[in-house]
């Protein structure tokens, strides 16, 4: 009798399943879709977009990451989380930021103009420093 109970919820469990119904811990899975624009609205090509999951502590979801086509287009797709914080970059422009996106979700992101970084960096006697590296962060700490 046992047996053929674990054999009954097994068998509604498979069932389920190959449904489409899974259990409630398992979370939304989608995509996210949009387009990159430079400041005027012209397309960007070749634009990384990142995704990263918010909201479930210690979960394993892993970041999503892609590359705008010529039409600056994108699409993350097989995404597990609810939502998303999204950064698109390009080599010499400002990225864009959109820090909680739903998914199934379609973006602009717009990305700024670039900016030049000019200085001299010096030791407390003035002599400069031979070796030496800059970091930038977005945001403020």
């Amino acid at each position: 009798m046992i047996r053929r109970a674990i054999f009954t919820g097994i068998l509604a469990l498979l069932v389920a399943i190959s449904a489409g119904v899974g259990p409630a811990w398992a979370g939304t899975t989608g995509k996210l879709t949009g387009r990159v624009t430079d400041q005027t609205g012209a397309p960007l090509a070749r634009v990384v977009v990142s995704a990263e999951p918010l909201g479930r502590e210690g979960a394993k979801d892993a970041a999503a990451q892609t590359e705008t086509d010529g039409a600056g287009r994108f699409v993350l797709d097989e995404l597990s989380g609810e939502a998303y914080a999204i950064v698109a970059s390009h080599a010499g422009l400002s990225p864009a930021v959109a820090p909680h996106v739903k998914v199934g979700t379609d973006l602009l992101l717009a990305l700024g103009g670039g900016c030049v970084l000019r200085g001299r960096i010096a030791d407390q006697s003035g002599t400069p420093v031979p070796a030496f590296s800059i970091s930038c962060r977005l945001g403020t700490p």
